[in-house]
């Protein structure tokens, strides 16, 4: 991650996710803890809870993600990075409202959906059963 970049409040529903570290050290905020992790660390968020992550050096940070069960995660990043290289997403690179509409309906157990704002409200907001 470049210096600078974060990842917003978000939360897996049915999967795990863990966190290596394995340049410097990125800031972690589970729920309501924050953590800074180091290199070498291992951060563990458990399916349901809210977390986020961010670069706050001048430096790139390396980690691993590793979410279980996988279910079709890499399908759905791929579709992502694919927007990405196609111009259709924003200066955060999150895609259109329409089309984060779409993945929702199309990845319900993968998505990551924002902390915050009920998942319920979420997938009505995108058209498929809450």
């Amino acid at each position: 991650m470049q210096p600078g970049a974060s990842i917003p409040p978000h939360v897996h529903l049915s999967q795990t996710e863990d966190f290596e570290i394995l340049k410097e050290e990125g800031r972690f905020r589970l729920a309501r803890c924050s953590h800074v992790a180091r290199l070498g660390e291992v951060v563990h968020v458990p399916a349901g809870v809210p977390h986020r992550f961010r670069n706050a050096l001048g430096s790139e940070v390396h980690l691993r993600a590793t979410l279980r069960p996988a279910l079709r995660t890499e399908e759905l990043f791929e579709r992502l990075f694919r927007l990405g290289t196609q111009g259709r997403v924003n200066r955060l690179g999150a895609p259109s409202p329409w089309a984060t509409a779409r993945l929702i309906h199309e990845f319900r157990d993968e998505f990551f959906y924002l902390a915050g704002v009920r998942v319920s409200i979420q997938r009505l907001l995108a058209g498929t059963r809450p």
